[in-house]
């Protein structure tokens, strides 16, 4: 994959001076224009150490992503709750379309359901009443795992002269020139 919106960050740096061509992009150019240059490059570093499938923080959960953060002051928790939840799933969703391609989409919704899976197996009692169906489920495990190594093979071999968002590499990208 090409360089990660997060290996550009810095405490003092502004979001939208290192990524200028996203200030142009809706719902981007909405946000800064209803919450300012300062705050919403807080919000868009916040959202890229969530979303970007080379953030340091992308194998934990979402959940576990998102406080880590807030318990780090990277965002106060305030100032992510007083945001709309619909404006944050805005962010975010063009943000992922932006940095995946379609198979790592498949994969990050993929993931999300073993999360799901898991947490669901992990509460659920093995006893008379339930072993049938976690022996199922665990037992639809190794086809899961099948299809999840094929989709993770599709993305390693997936044309790395490819970038973000779809577009081709320059001859200076690609070190030609």
């Amino acid at each position: 994959m090409g360089r990660a919106i997060t290996n550009n960050f810095e405490n003092s740096a502004n979001f939208w001076k290192i990524n200028p061509g996203l200030m142009t992009i809706e719902p981007f150019k909405s946000y800064i224009k209803k919450e300012g240059t300062a705050k919403s490059s807080t919000m868009l570093w916040f959202i890229a150490f969530i979303c970007d499938p080379e953030s340091p923080f992308r194998n934990l959960p979402e959940k576990l992503r998102v406080q880590t953060l807030l318990d780090n002051k990277f965002l106060t928790e305030e100032d992510y709750k007083k945001q709309e939840h619909n404006i944050i799933k805005e962010l975010k969703t063009m943000y992922y379309s932006l940095v995946e391609t379609p198979a790592m989409r498949q994969l990050r919704i993929w993931n999300l359901k073993m999360d799901e899976k898991s947490a669901f197996m992990e509460i659920t009692p093995y006893d008379e009443h339930n072993f049938e169906v976690l022996e199922k489920m665990m037992a639809s495990n190794a086809k899961i795992y099948s299809d999840l190594e094929m989709i993770t093979k599709k993305i390693a071999t997936e044309d790395d002269t490819i970038t973000r968002g779809g577009a081709q590499e320059s001859l200076t990208d690609k070190g030609l020139i």
